[in-house]
């Protein structure tokens, strides 16, 4: 497991704001990066981090 500071910051962005695409926002992102990101770290952990089911 060799996740970064930096996926460990948008995972708490998005934990804070509440959304992927307010996240980005807050963090200068565009959205699909932040989610491209956290699916990586989703991967290398092997869990689920967060629900997409709308």
């Amino acid at each position: 497991m060799a996740f970064s500071s930096d996926s460990l910051t948008l995972f708490l962005a998005v934990l804070e704001a509440g959304s992927f695409s307010a996240a980005a926002r807050k963090l200068g992102r565009v959205p699909s990066a932040v989610s491209m990101a956290i699916g990586q770290l989703e991967a290398e952990l092997d869990l689920t981090l967060f629900d997409r089911s709308t």
